[in-house]
């Protein structure tokens, strides 16, 4: 989650922007179900974004789907 910094997020925008993809896979790699970071927000936000602009967005979280409830 600590990696998902705004740098990131920016190449990731980029990717999406350049190949403009109809659907994203998110992998959530954090081992610890109470795992909270800047990076976290951050690739929530990225997903949000994703998912406004009409991109379907598969997320894979194994550890809690919770956090994720408000983006159904």
């Amino acid at each position: 989650g600590a990696g998902y910094d705004a740098s990131l997020i920016s190449d990731l925008n980029k990717t999406i922007e350049e190949q403009g993809p109809s659907l994203v896979y998110i992998h959530v790699p954090f081992v610890d179900d109470d795992a909270n970071s800047q990076g976290y927000d951050n690739l929530k936000t990225f997903s949000k974004d994703q998912m406004d602009s009409g991109r379907t967005c598969i997320i894979a979280d194994p550890r809690r789907t919770d956090p994720w409830h408000d983006m159904i």
